[in-house]
């Protein structure tokens, strides 16, 4: 069974071994950065670590325009709450991955690292790498 709420969904399927939940975004949305347009998507996992522990691991991929077979895959990890969800898309402590600022600024981050669109390339993002940018 697959509910369907806007661009949302999310498989019950993966209920039923009640170890993770995969939330996905069907859209791209575009982002101009430097005169070079990209496009991205945030997607989500819930896993439980144990019997109260709850994570949530969150993809971002990018892609530039011209490209979109070498993305930037950027992963970040985080506790989860049973009742908000991801802690990152509600803006605790300044950070909600649901503004386009993050996006911004995870693409200049993989920019910084090497990224230029035409390679793929995978980081691990935890939360004190998120506080640093922050402020950029």
């Amino acid at each position: 069974m697959v509910w369907r709420n806007l661009d949302t969904i999310v498989d019950d399927s993966k209920f039923l071994g009640v170890n993770e939940v995969i939330i996905l975004k069907n859209k791209l949305r575009r982002i101009t950065i430097n005169n070079e347009t990209y496009y991205y998507r945030f997607t989500y996992k819930y896993q439980r670590e144990s019997e109260y522990d709850l994570a949530c691991i969150s993809c971002f991929k990018a892609y530039i325009e011209k490209n979109k077979n070498t993305p930037l895959v950027i992963t970040i990890k985080t506790e989860a709450d049973y009742i908000i969800g991801n802690t990152l898309n509600i803006g605790t402590k300044g950070i909600n991955l649901n503004l386009p600022q993050w996006a911004r600024k995870l693409i200049l981050l993989g920019l910084d690292r090497g990224w230029n669109g035409y390679m793929k390339m995978e980081l691990q993002c935890d939360y004190e790498l998120l506080e640093q940018i922050k402020g950029s």
